[in-house]
C-alpha cells in the first residue's frame, strides 16, 4: 500500500470517527443555529408581500379588432421586441412620479423602483409587472395604478402599439419573503457543518491515544500486547 493511499484511508477514518463520535452535539448544535434563525426571521425581519399583474403588448394599433382579423407572426415577432422598451417606459420617472401622486406614496421615485420588477412571460408578448411591499394591499395598489398609467405613456412616448392588461393584481394573502423553511435549513447545515469543522480540528490536536490499532495506523508502531486494567465494579479495559 503506497504511502498516499494511506494517508487518505487515515483521513477518511478521522472523518468518519469523529461524525459517529459527535453525532449528536452536531445535530443539536445544527438545531440550536436554526433556532436562532428562526427567532430572527419571525421577530427581526419585515415580511414582504409581492403582487403581480400582466399585460399584453401589440404593436399595430390600427389592427381591426373583428374575430376574423389574423395576427401574422411579423407582428408577434414585432410585439416581442417591443416588451423591453416597455418596461423601461414602465419605470421612468415620468410613470413613477405619477404613481407617487396618484397613491400619495411617502418615498421618491428610486425607492419606488426598487419595489418593482418587470419581465417577459416565457420569452411571449406578455410582460409581469410585480411589486414588493411590507403592506399587501399597498403592493396590489402600486401594480394596479402602473397597469392604468403605461398604456397613455407608452402611446405618448412609442406612439405605436400599446398594451392591454390581461390580469389585474390581487392582494396577496402570503408574504413572498422571508422564506422561513429554506432559512432553517441553511442555518441548519451551517451550524452543523461549523460544529462538525471544529470537532474535526479538536480532534487534530488531540494527542492521547485512543485505541491500540491508532499507534500503528498515526505512528507506524506495531503493539506488542495489551495490559488489562480492572475496575472496581469488575469490568476490565485494556492498557497498552
Amino acid at each position: 500500500m503506497s504511502e498516499e493511499t494511506r494517508e487518505v484511508e487515515i483521513n477518511f477514518r478521522d472523518v468518519l470517527y469523529v461524525l459517529k463520535k459527535r453525532f449528536i452535539w452536531i445535530v443539536l448544535i445544527g438545531a440550536f443555529v436554526a433556532a436562532i434563525a428562526g427567532v430572527i426571521t419571525v421577530f427581526m425581519i419585515t415580511p414582504m408581500y409581492t403582487a403581480s399583474a400582466t399585460m399584453y403588448v401589440y404593436a399595430d394599433s390600427n389592427r381591426n379588432d373583428s374575430l376574423s382579423s389574423a395576427i401574422t407572426s411579423t407582428e408577434l415577432s414585432a410585439s416581442k421586441s417591443l416588451v423591453d422598451t416597455y418596461i423601461v417606459i414602465l419605470k421612468s420617472n415620468t410613470v413613477l412620479k405619477q404613481a407617487i401622486e396618484q397613491l400619495d406614496l411617502k418615498m421618491d421615485t428610486e425607492e419606488l423602483k426598487d419595489l418593482i420588477s418587470a419581465s417577459s412571460v416565457n420569452g411571449t408578448e406578455v410582460f409581469s409587472i410585480s411589486v414588493k411591499h411590507s403592506d399587501p394591499f399597498m403592493a396590489a395598489q402600486i401594480a394596479n395604478t402602473l397597469t392604468d398609467i403605461v398604456p397613455s405613456e407608452i402611446i405618448r412616448v412609442v406612439k405605436a402599439g400599446g398594451v392591454e392588461v390581461v390580469d389585474v393584481a390581487e392582494t396577496p394573502k402570503q408574504p413572498s419573503s422571508p422564506n422561513m423553511k429554506l432559512n432553517l435549513a441553511v442555518a441548519f447545515l451551517l451550524g452543523a457543518l461549523l460544529a462538525y469543522g471544529i470537532f474535526l480540528l479538536a480532534s487534530k490536536f488531540d494527542t492521547k491515544v485512543q485505541s491500540a490499532s491508532s499507534l500503528d495506523t498515526e505512528f507506524g508502531i506495531p503493539v506488542l500486547g495489551e495490559v488489562p486494567r480492572i475496575m472496581i465494579d469488575g469490568s476490565s479495559s485494556s492498557k497498552y
